[in-house]
């Protein structure tokens, strides 16, 4: 009932009774520790640990937060773009992202991008493919390049 009322207060329990598979079941419903009545010593070191732990779940629930917010600025912003832009991988051999204009410049499907990424080189022009192809060995080599091609 604690984690369904307050999932971000820690709960600890505190008894003189409760045997280990007791114990061991609070645990896994969601308690943050368990203190013997015998030896309260305890209690203190297991607050602060608790506490600790709550404050790295907020921080990271609001640094997920934030990156789902970031990510939705940026698919707004990628989609309301008329220019095919991508994102690869440091090796230049993986694309990680591409625009949505790709399905209306070049008239192929994303999807279809993802299951046969070099499907793209094969829609360039010929003659532009070995420009290409060098521009993607100087990204592999950690260099920039500027390009257009067909």
């Amino acid at each position: 009932m604690a984690r369904e009322t307050c999932p971000d207060i820690p709960f600890l329990v505190v008894s003189g009774t409760i045997g280990e598979e007791r114990a061991v079941e609070c645990l896994k419903h969601g308690a943050a520790d368990y203190v013997l009545k015998d030896r309260l010593a305890r209690l203190l070191p297991a607050i602060r640990r608790a506490l600790r732990e709550a404050e790295v779940r907020a921080r990271n629930h609001a640094a997920e937060e934030a990156l789902r917010r970031s990510e939705a600025r940026f698919r707004a912003m990628a989609a309301s773009v008329d220019h095919v832009f991508w994102i690869a991988a440091a090796s230049g051999r993986e694309l990680l992202y591409v625009s949505p204009a790709y399905e209306h410049i070049w008239g192929r499907a994303l999807d279809d991008l993802g299951a046969q990424p070099a499907e793209w080189l094969a829609a360039i022009v010929p003659e532009d493919r070995p420009a290409v192809r060098e521009a993607r060995e100087q990204l592999a080599a950690g260099k920039e390049y500027h390009l257009e091609y067909r």
